[in-house]
């Protein structure tokens, strides 16, 4: 053949279309769920409407403090399990500002700890010039097997590698700590 084709005659292209049509209802047929996936979805459905979340967000602010070379809590707040829930997702953010008395300067670290976790350690420097600092940490856990009314602590912590913290600017530190939790069942 060099380059010629032949149509397919009417009758069997009418043939092809009808076959065509009833293997589309089939397939239709067998893609539709039966009785056993329907209740399985409305069981899904009724599982994701019993979860409950809980929400909850708290700040607080921590002022006049001397800082030391002991990392010390500087802000704090507290969440409460509501009843019926045993996890926790919580994520929180601290800051720290203060001054040194060191004269070399000095380096300011700062965490955030929540329950019994801390977070991982920020250091920010203070040099002989400028001898005050600020430090921003964070941390995210997921707390399971709480209990209602527990009492979560959630804290800004912070302390100096050298010290002492300079007396002049005790009025100014400030530690402020935030954060948001979501309770589960």
């Amino acid at each position: 053949m060099t380059g010629t084709y032949r149509p397919m005659p009417e009758g069997q292209l009418q043939d092809f279309d009808v076959r065509v049509s009833r293997l589309e209802h089939r397939l239709a047929e067998l893609e539709r769920p039966t009785g056993t996936q329907v209740a399985e979805t409305v069981a899904t459905i009724d599982d994701l409407e019993a979860l409950q979340i809980v929400p909850s967000a708290n700040v607080n602010q921590g002022t006049g403090f001397t800082m030391s070379t002991t990392m010390t809590t500087r802000a704090t707040f507290n969440f409460t399990v509501p009843d019926g829930f045993t996890r926790a997702l919580i994520v929180a953010s601290g800051f720290v500002y203060s001054g040194t008395a060191t004269a070399g300067g000095d380096r300011i670290y700062g965490n955030v700890r929540i329950g019994a976790s801390d977070g991982p350690e920020s250091i920010a420097f203070m040099t002989s010039t400028m001898l005050l600092g600020g430090v921003s940490a964070f941390h995210a856990v997921l707390l399971t097997g709480l209990s209602d009314g527990q009492v979560i602590a959630v804290a800004t912590r912070a302390r100096l590698q050298t010290g002492p913290g300079d007396a002049a600017f005790n009025a100014a530190s400030t530690a402020t700590v935030a954060g948001t939790a979501l309770f589960l069942k």
